[in-house]
């Protein structure tokens, strides 16, 4: 994946991201199973949220980060959708970053915490939320 990676960043380099009629928008929500394996899609978008989009030149690529700061929990994908399994209690936010083909991006971030449930978190075992 590092050339993915490398595109992203040179996108984003030579891109204008400042740019009124370049645009990105990530919106996502997760679905995970009380045992916290999970699946988080960028195509998904909550309630009253517009679409993920990257307007007008269309998505290069989607950064999840899981928040575990270990190895191999970060997916830098052309999937909107990716999965990952936590191991034990977890308390935490997700991160989604969109990148466009025009060098725009932008991040989302929902937290993830079962122990404590707060409202307009992703809850295992309720379906896609938030």
């Amino acid at each position: 994946m590092n050339s993915l990676r490398n595109i992203v960043l040179a996108s984003l380099l030579l891109g204008s991201a400042g740019s009124p009629l370049w645009a990105a928008n990530v919106q996502f929500q997760g679905s995970c199973t009380t045992g916290l394996s999970c699946q988080f899609d960028a195509t998904k978008a909550p309630a009253g949220f517009p679409n993920t989009t990257c307007a007008p030149s269309g998505v290069l690529a989607y950064h999840f980060d899981f928040d575990q700061n270990v190895s191999g929990e970060e997916d830098f994908t052309t999937s909107p959708v990716s999965s990952y399994a936590y191991s034990g209690s977890y308390c935490g936010n997700v991160t989604v970053t969109v990148y466009c083909h025009n060098g725009a991006s932008d991040v989302q971030q929902h937290c993830l915490c079962p122990s404590l449930a707060p409202a307009g978190c992703i809850q295992p075992g309720a379906g896609w939320t938030p």
